[in-house]
C-alpha cells in the first residue's frame, strides 16, 4: 500500500492513499527489476487525482527503502483565465533511512550511484500544436565527491537511455554539479544538454555500520525544457552505491 502527501501552493496538505475510501488502484510494473508500483486514482470535492508510485521495499521489515512517484491533480471547476492551468503536477522521491547530516561532514573520497528514473515527457510539433504527453523510464548515474575539512563536497550525474511508453527516445539530461548543503545534507543544481535547461536536486539515504561508510543510496527529482517550450520533462530517480 502507498500513501502520498503534498503541500499545495495554498499551504494545505493533500493526501491520497490506496486505502482511501473511494480510491481505486492497480498494481503496475516498476521502472526496473526489484521495484513495485501502483497506479492510483481518486476524487475529492474539488479535484480529480491520478498518481503513479513506486518503491523498492522488500517486506514489512525493510528498514532501508526508497520510494518515488508523481501526482497529477485536475480541478473540477475550470479556471476562466486562458493563461491559468487547471492542472497541478507534483513529483517526489525519498527514503526511510535519511543519511545522517553529521556523518556527511566526515566523509572523504568518491562514490558512484546507479538506478532507475521515471517521469512525464511532453512534446509539441509547434507552438500552436496540442502537447503530447507520455510516461518514460530512464537510467540515473551519479558521482559524489565528498569533501574535506573545508567543504561538504558535490554531486554530478546524468539521466540517460530514456524511452517513453510509446517507444520514443527521451534526450539525455546532464545533472550539473550540485554542492551538498552543510545545514540539510540536500543538494541542488542545474540541468542542461540537448538544448534543455532546468533544475535538479536530491538527498542521501542508507546509513552504514561505520561512520566512514558512504551513503547506501540517493533519491531526487529533475526537470528541464527547451527554450521554445516545445519539449519538456520532469522526473524522479532512486540510485544505489555501486
Amino acid at each position: 500500500h502507498f500513501t502520498v502527501r503534498t503541500l499545495t501552493e495554498a499551504g494545505n496538505t493533500a493526501t491520497l492513499s490506496t486505502k482511501s475510501q473511494g480510491a481505486s488502484f492497480t498494481r503496475v510494473k516498476g521502472p526496473t527489476a526489484g521495484w513495485k508500483g501502483v497506479e492510483l486514482q481518486g476524487e475529492s470535492s474539488s479535484s480529480r487525482h491520478y498518481t503513479e508510485l513506486f518503491s523498492d521495499i522488500e517486506n514489512s521489515g525493510d528498514a532501508d527503502y526508497l520510494a518515488m512517484g508523481y501526482w497529477l491533480r485536475e480541478s473540477k471547476e475550470k479556471n476562466p483565465s486562458p493563461t491559468a492551468s487547471n492542472y497541478s503536477l507534483y513529483f517526489g522521491a525519498g527514503g526511510n533511512d535519511s543519511f545522517g547530516r553529521d556523518k556527511l561532514a566526515g566523509l572523504t573520497g568518491t562514490a558512484t550511484y546507479e538506478g532507475p528514473a521515471t517521469g512525464l515527457h511532453m512534446k509539441k510539433d509547434s507552438a500552436a500544436a496540442a502537447p503530447a504527453f507520455d510516461y518514460f523510464t530512464a537510467r540515473a548515474r551519479l558521482a559524489a565527491s565528498f569533501g574535506d575539512a573545508t567543504a561538504m563536497g558535490a554531486v554530478t550525474g546524468v539521466i540517460s537511455n530514456g524511452v517513453t511508453d510509446g517507444g520514443n527516445a527521451v534526450p539525455d539530461l546532464i545533472l550539473n554539479s550540485a554542492s551538498i548543503s552543510s545545514s540539510t545534507g540536500n543538494f541542488y543544481g542545474d540541468t542542461s544538454g540537448n538544448g534543455l535547461a532546468g533544475k535538479w536536486g536530491g538527498h542521501f539515504y542508507g546509513n552504514g555500520a561505520a561512520t566512514t561508510d558512504h551513503p547506501g543510496s540517493v533519491a531526487g527529482t529533475f526537470g528541464a525544457k527547451t527554450a521554445d517550450d516545445l519539449q519538456s520533462f520532469v522526473g524522479v530517480f532512486g540510485a544505489y552505491n555501486q
